[in-house]
């Protein structure tokens, strides 16, 4: 028999054929499923995990959890939560507004919404979504909005509060209409990324203590005191990087001689980078360093401030300010009182 290039390519077309047929046989079921997962809605990799992860987290729901409902879901919710968290799985929150009271997050929690559509709307007192000594905690494509309930019991309160938690991951949240601040993170590590955060009568994104901690491509705007703060109860070497974010219309009701009205305020954390972020229209200044050593102020973009642009001060060792566009401000840079 002559063995030729088109005999040899024909063998090898039906060689595979069968393999692959061998291949889906021993898969079963599984790979029927996967197949019928796969046809859910076309796109490829993207929508099939999202498939897989919508038939994960479906189990979990608690049949008394409905969106749009007028009436407090709190017990619910909270059931819902746990239940999830005990399982590893994540909770799936669809498209609509869900009202309820004080929420607790454990170690394992993970929430996802539908982006731009699942709302969470606070009805009590205190605070709304708080976690303690938690790890691993996810937020995820969720808006909640405070409706101005509760209250600034002191500086730290705010309408989700995180205290000594591990890998939290807040992504794509949008957080409003709080009466305290909006995001307090407590000797957290983990990281803030692509949230928007409005209408908050304190700061808007306050880190106390940090233990390795990204604040990422925010829009922080329309918050009465600070934008993001970056702080330490006694001085020291912190690390937090704030980066790519967009800060804007920064008020001081609060008063002080500097304290407040600031859109990036670090104070005695120490190695803090604030680079590549946008801030504009605040009482006082861009980016306020106080006690902080090391810290760098790098490539930020200033507009429209009421005082010093950016500023170093008080009782610190080390500062590179460099790269930076100011445009409009009363004293462009200080760096003073070592």
């Amino acid at each position: 028999m002559t063995v030729d290039r088109r005999s040899l390519l024909g063998a090898g077309a039906g060689l595979g054929a069968l393999v692959a047929a061998a291949q889906v046989a021993s898969a079963g079921p599984r790979a029927d499923k996967a197949a019928k997962l796969d046809k859910v809605k076309p796109g490829g990799k993207g929508e099939l995990a999202k498939a897989r992860a919508s038939d994960a987290t479906a189990p979990v729901s608690h049949p008394k959890l409905q969106p749009n409902s007028p009436a407090d879901q709190s017990g619910a919710l909270q059931a819902a939560i746990d239940h999830a968290a005990s399982s590893g799985l994540a909770l799936y929150l669809p498209g609509g507004r869900f009202r309820t009271g004080t929420m607790t997050l454990r170690t394992n929690s993970k929430l996802v919404g539908e982006h731009g559509l699942t709302v969470i709307e606070f009805t009590g007192d205190g605070g709304f979504l708080t976690a303690s000594h938690a790890a691993d905690v996810l937020l995820q494509d969720i808006g909640f909005d405070g409706a101005l309930h509760g209250d600034a019991a002191d500086e730290d309160a705010a309408l989700l509060h995180f205290s000594d938690c591990s890998g939290v991951v807040i992504s794509r949240v949008t957080i409003g209409r709080s009466a305290a601040n909006g995001l307090t993170l407590e000797r957290c590590s983990g990281r803030v990324e692509d949230c928007t955060v409005t209408a908050v009568a304190m700061t808007g994104i306050r880190s106390v203590d940090a233990a390795g901690l990204e604040i990422l491509h925010n829009h922080v705007a329309d918050c009465a005191n600070n934008g993001i703060q970056v702080w330490r109860s006694v001085a020291g070497e912190d690390g937090t990087i704030v980066s790519g974010n967009r800060i804007e219309r920064i008020l001081s009701k609060a008063g002080g001689s500097g304290e407040n009205g600031n859109g990036i305020n670090v104070f005695r954390a120490g190695s803090v980078l604030v680079a590549n972020n946008r801030i504009s229209d605040c009482a006082y200044t861009a980016v306020r360093g106080n006690a902080a050593s090391n810290i760098q102020i790098i490539a930020n973009s200033c507009a429209r401030l009421g005082e010093v642009a950016l500023y170093a001060e008080f009782s610190f060792e080390g500062a590179v300010i460099a790269n930076n566009v100011i445009d409009g401000a009363a004293t462009g840079i200080s760096v003073t009182n070592f």
